[in-house]
């Protein structure tokens, strides 16, 4: 008589040390229950310690189908169908198939036969059991989180400036006074996000992570964190489907949280508002070309060397038919005369034909400047791209702790820690990729100004023709002594100026 040949089919939900006795266990259970059988022959147990709602990642899963496919075995043992497959489509394809191939499935637990009449039946009400299980489990963990956020449980990772611990933020004295100086530097001293960063390493300040240098979307983040005012701001990110665990950006499909004065502020809210202000007012000048204070190539760049007042523009229609431009002075009583601005502009031309012999590296270098401003914001792509797996990683560690404790191999209280600090892990590594994804969209929108600019560059290689645009990058400043005497500050590449006198 020709023995069965038996394999079995385990798998556990982590990898962590009491789970690998699980492993063990069941591994020693098969290995018993088939070598009593003096009609089967033990021909081996596949086994996994990965598992999520997918059996894609599952090797020993797939190694048992190839053998299937081999004819190696004629009937499998499993635990239950939560142990097989996690989801109903999954577990029909695979009991079928190995159904058509004349091999039996046997779900122990379940007590369902793929050979019986009835399997499909059962099979489907019981996949269906588990897979409702798993969504009111979801539910319920949702429920909780929602309550306690009300509450003010501060869901995430530790935050700079803060310690994070039982739910609960209070104050890292010396990270606060790092932030608060990040601020000040923003406001007070009016300096970009990049301008910080240099400081606080020339400083020796070392960076949240312990490097010596900082990454301008870290500074950038601090500075619209609402944490730092006090202000607790939860469900930024939201569960799409409880079975894959993928989160999105909460554009309004769900109410967010929002709690004032939840914990202690490093910054007031008058100075958090007025970064925000300062942001928008800043990349509304980046990004518009008619913003006012720099809507003109002399705008803020044009002074009195006798009383210091800044020039501004003014349109003189008066008696001439001609529309004249003019800038002037911005004192009332100051002596210096009124200049043409067409008499500006061929002057500024001049300095740039007498002074520069050659041409072709002249272009190069106006190209260079512009574009050093792209070189100094960080490419964010591979960091995206790590947060993205590191969100992976974490959503699929949730998916086995859901399976953990379906199946009995954790309580309700660990889960339920275990849980939380997984979801606000994500939380956290998602509100990063988001600032990252709004910086990559800023910079790929001012890439394409740059890239018309360097257009009109190539368009007046003979320096015949006028350019806002050109003089907007090229003009570091004017002083004036008088109509006749105008010295011109002209940026260099290597960030000095050289000038030059009419």
């Amino acid at each position: 008589m020709r023995l069965i040949r038996v394999a079995a089919y385990c798998r556990v939900s982590t990898k962590k040390e009491e789970q690998e006795k699980s492993l063990e266990s069941q591994q020693r259970f098969f290995t018993e229950i088939i070598n009593k059988n003096l009609a089967w022959h033990f021909y081996g147990i596949y086994s996994d310690e990965e598992s999520g709602t997918s059996t894609k990642k599952r090797k020993g899963f797939l190694q048992m189908m190839h053998d299937a496919r081999e004819y190696k075995f004629d009937l499998i043992l499993t635990k239950e169908i939560s142990r097989f497959a996690r989801n109903v489509q999954d577990s029909i394809k695979y009991t079928e198939e190995l159904k058509r191939l004349d091999i039996e499935v046997r779900f122990l637990t379940d007590n369902i036969n793929s050979f019986d009449s009835d399997h499909e039946l059962r099979f489907n009400l019981m996949s269906s059991i588990y897979q409702d299980e798993s969504r009111r489990t979801s539910q319920r963990v949702r429920w909780g989180h929602q309550r306690q956020m009300e509450n003010g449980v501060v869901f995430g990772a530790s935050i700079y400036g803060y310690h994070l611990k039982g739910g609960k933020l209070t104050l890292n004295l010396d990270e606060a006074r790092i932030i608060r100086l990040i601020f000040s530097l923003y406001l007070d001293e009016g300096m970009g996000v990049h301008r910080i960063v240099n400081h606080l390493a020339s400083q020796g300040i070392p960076s949240p992570s312990g490097a010596p240098t900082w990454k301008n979307a870290s500074v950038l983040r601090m500075l619209k964190n609402e944490k730092y005012m006090g202000m607790l701001k939860q469900k930024k990110q939201i569960t799409v489907d409880y079975k894959t665990h993928e989160r999105k950006i909460n554009h309004g499909e769900e109410d967010f949280i929002i709690i004032e004065n939840n914990h202690e502020a490093i910054v007031s809210p008058e100075i958090w508002h007025r970064a925000q202000k300062e942001m928008a007012n800043r990349r509304t000048k980046i990004l518009s070309k008619t913003n006012h204070s720099n809507r003109y190539w002399l705008s803020g760049k044009i002074q009195c060397e006798h009383c210091h007042f800044t020039y501004k523009r003014k349109i003189n229609n008066g008696k001439s038919k001609y529309r004249q431009v003019l800038w002037m002075c911005g004192k009332i009583d100051c002596n210096n005369q009124s200049i043409h601005e067409r008499v500006l502009q061929e002057a500024f031309m001049d300095v740039l034909k007498n002074h520069i012999d050659n041409k072709t590296e002249l272009i190069s270098n106006i190209k260079n400047i512009l574009y050093h401003v792209l070189s100094n914001t960080d490419d964010n792509t591979a960091e995206m791209h790590r947060i993205e797996r590191e969100i992976c990683r974490r959503e699929n560690r949730i998916s086995k702790l859901i399976e953990l404790f379906l199946d009995g191999g954790i309580d309700r209280v660990n889960y339920d820690l275990k849980r939380d600090s997984l979801t606000k892990q994500i939380n956290t590594l998602q509100g990063e990729f988001q600032t990252y994804a709004q910086i990559d969209e800023e910079r790929q929108t001012m890439t394409d100004k740059l890239e018309e600019i360097s257009l009109i560059i190539e368009s007046i290689l003979n320096f015949k023709v006028f350019s806002e645009e050109l003089g907007k990058s090229l003009l570091h400043k004017v002083t004036v002594q008088s109509r006749e005497q105008i010295t011109y500050y002209i940026n260099n590449d290597d960030g000095s100026n050289f000038f030059t006198s009419f």
